[in-house]
């Protein structure tokens, strides 16, 4: 039989960290979920959808996409300091 790769009843060995950017705290707080968690120097992102600015999704995956990246930014930025990912 295999060892578990972590201790019994911790299922996350490093502590995280819950992002709430101030456009999600209200349905965050009613659903109680958090879109993102930082876990050490990482971003996990969760339920980002492509719909735009208006709520409508666009009917192409290009624009669906750029959308997604642009709702997420909020989980980059921190300090006024922004993830490799948004550089240009």
């Amino acid at each position: 039989m295999s060892k578990p790769k972590f201790p019994p009843g911790n299922p996350m060995p490093k502590p995280f960290t819950a992002i709430v950017p101030p456009s999600l705290k209200a349905a965050s707080e009613t659903y109680q979920f958090s879109p993102a968690v930082r876990i050490g120097d990482q971003i996990l992102i969760s339920g980002i959808v492509g719909v735009d600015a208006e709520g409508r999704l666009p009917p192409d995956f290009r624009s669906q996409a750029e959308n997604v990246l642009r709702r997420s930014k909020p989980f980059s930025t921190r300090r006024g300091r922004r993830s490799m990912m948004w550089r240009a």
